[in-house]
């Protein structure tokens, strides 16, 4: 009868045990090993438990798993956890996770799969929500029971077929859900709140209300950058379940230690109810692997039995792929109009070409045809034509209008891609494209009356008595710089560009090379994306500088690393700074820098002499 009374004893505890758990507090070993200080941190793969909101605030892909032995030194069972979770993310909308947890033991599991959105408002501010399914069993098939002689007499039977469970059942399912927020006023500090459990379901398998109740549990902290690589934290966690009459509010506080390049850190934390530290490896390499581990000590009287619980997880992170870039031209020198000199009621065909100089295929696009009329205003020649048919990189397409002039005088007609016509003559397009300056091109001709009367030729001359030549030449700099993070070319170096491409398409023999570099401290330290990032700016400008004459491509190149270090300051770091400096030091190292030769003279070095007696 003991050994039997011990299993139910054991039964009932385990499910006692688990009713106290929150799913949100209990995985990740980073989170643990910092003494379950995280709301205000919730930057990796276990921020959609700890924290959705925060999902939002980095831009890594993660893939992470856990397992966990609890308790060690407890006998006659293996108490473990397991751990899935995936987080993607998509640019205006959002980021989303799926995780799947384990709580399991001999003879009792406890799942939960969670889905999580957050989403970023602004720069600074972000919320997120979980969505929970809960599903708690007792294990039937591993309780084991073999009778014993007096068992019948003193009302002992097997566990197997107990009344309880045949009224109740052997697993209970619930719905709940969980809501989070963050705000980074800066980029040392973050402020987090955290709700979990606001339905409070019952998960007892009798439905015995209160008591039964996942509790309600409400997480607010704080975190704080020192130096870039020491990171406290401090939590207060209040839960809606009763001990000695009173609801549980219990403070957190632990302390974060990044050693220098940021692959190997240490940390440690503390609560009422436990000492807890470890450490973590990261890779920061092209597979950017993170192995975390948590060492957790309990302060209650389970630390009599000698149990403590190791925690172990790893995390993948895979930067997004850099977009590729769509960009549609139509330009002035592409377009033809035949015949230049027409005559009233006489056709004129009108020709463009389309270009795409993006990296994407466009697989429809609108193309509009207007002129200025001199009563009506801006009218359109011809409906826009919208053409399905896929216009790959590199690739050209002809369009053709038929145009007939009812009154004399000279036009200027334009036509303009990605265009619906609705705002003429602004642009109004559905692509976003990284240049949209180079999508309108024009055409002039002139439109006359019939002859009449006579004509009699007179024979005229022209004689040029004197050529005075003029050359004007305006100053270049020749450095692009970005905002942290993007590959876009700003508006403000479009002038500049634009005669930097037609001196070369005046002077073949000049070429260019193009050096992409970035900033550690604002577009991220892995070198490897960073590189990327960099060569991306690089194509960038190449591509806003042929947009107007495709026939220099060949004098403009990319220089890729390992030719140069795309990470080299050209204004130093930026702890090298004063705090208002930094940013402008910061955007000075974003940049791409453009550097000239002449075909056929690369490795000539100019030579200046001056005479002896010159100031």
């Amino acid at each position: 009868m003991y050994k039997y009374s011990v299993i139910l004893i054991s039964l009932l505890s385990m499910v006692l045990f688990v009713w106290a758990l929150n799913v949100e507090d209990e995985y990740g070993a980073r989170a643990l090993g910092m003494g379950r200080t995280f709301v205000a941190v919730a930057d990796d793969g276990y921020s959609a438990l700890w924290n959705p909101a925060g999902m939002d605030f980095f831009k890594e892909r993660t893939l992470t798993a856990m397992f966990s032995r609890l308790y060690w030194g407890v006998d006659n069972d293996a108490i473990g956890q397991g751990f899935l979770s995936y987080i993607h993310h998509w640019d205006g909308i959002g980021s989303a996770g799926i995780t799947v947890t384990q709580l399991f033991s001999n003879i009792w599991w406890e799942t939960r799969a969670v889905f999580s959105y957050g989403k970023r408002i602004g720069g600074k501010f972000s919320v997120g929500m979980n969505m929970k399914l809960l599903r708690n069993e007792v294990v039937k098939s591993n309780i084991t029971y073999t009778e014993q002689p007096g068992d019948i007499e003193h009302g002992i039977s097997n566990p197997a077929e107990d009344p309880f469970f045949a009224a109740n059942g052997w697993s209970k399912i619930g719905f709940t859900g969980d809501v989070g927020a963050m705000y980074k006023p800066n980029r040392k500090l973050t402020i987090g709140l955290m709700a979990a459990n606001l339905t409070q379901p019952d998960m007892s398998f009798a439905g015995i209300g209160a008591e039964g109740k996942e509790p309600l549990s409400i997480r607010v902290g704080a975190s704080y950058w020192i130096k870039d690589n020491i990171l406290p934290a401090f939590d207060i966690r209040y839960l809606n379940d009763e001990v000695n009459g009173k609801n549980i509010i219990r403070p957190n506080i632990g302390v974060e230690y990044w050693f220098a390049g940021k692959n190997i850190a240490v940390r440690s934390g503390f609560n009422p109810e436990e000492y807890a530290f470890g450490f973590t490896y990261r890779s920061r390499k092209s597979l950017d692997l993170q192995v975390d581990y948590a060492f957790i000590y309990p302060l209650s009287d389970v630390r009599q039995t000698g149990a403590t619980s190791h925690k172990l997880s790893a995390t993948l992170r895979f930067l997004p792929p850099p977009k590729p870039l769509f960009d549609l031209a139509l330009r002035t020198t592409n377009m033809s109009a035949y015949p230049q000199n027409a005559i009233i009621g006489e056709p004129i065909n009108i020709k463009a070409v389309v270009e795409n100089l993006g990296e994407r295929d466009v697989d429809e696009y609108k193309v509009s045809l207007y002129y200025e009329d001199p009563e009506q205003g801006w009218v359109l020649a011809a409906p826009v034509k919208t053409v399905k048919e896929k216009l790959e990189p590199g690739a050209k397409k002809e369009i053709e209008w038929s145009w007939t002039a009812g009154q004399k005088g000279h036009y200027q007609f334009f036509a303009a891609v990605d265009d619906d016509g609705i705002a003429i003559p602004n642009l109004h397009g559905s692509i976003s494209e990284i240049d949209e300056d180079n999508n309108k091109g024009f055409v002039e001709f002139t439109v006359f009356p019939l002859p009449e009367g006579t004509v009699s030729p007179v024979e005229n001359s022209l004689e040029i008595s004197q050529v005075t030549l003029i050359r004007e030449e305006e100053p270049i700099v020749p450095v692009i710089f970005f905002d942290p993070m993007e590959h876009r070319v700003d508006d403000r170096f479009q002038h500049m560009l634009s005669v930097i491409s037609e001196r070369l398409r005046k002077n073949p023999d000049i070429h260019i090379n193009l050096y992409g570099y970035y900033n550690p401290e604002s577009d991220g330290d892995i070198y490897e994306f960073g590189e990327k990032l960099a060569l991306n700016r690089a194509k960038a400008v190449r591509s806003v500088l042929f947009h107007r004459f495709p026939d220099i491509r060949d004098q403009i190149h990319i220089v890729a690393p390992p030719a140069y270090d795309p990470a080299h300051y050209r204004s130093g770091k930026s702890e090298d700074h004063l705090p208002e400096d930094r940013a402008r030091a910061e955007a000075e190292n974003r940049r791409v820098e453009m550097r000239t030769y002449v075909e056929g003279f690369q490795d000539w070095e100019p030579t200046v002499f001056f005479n002896k007696n010159s100031a």
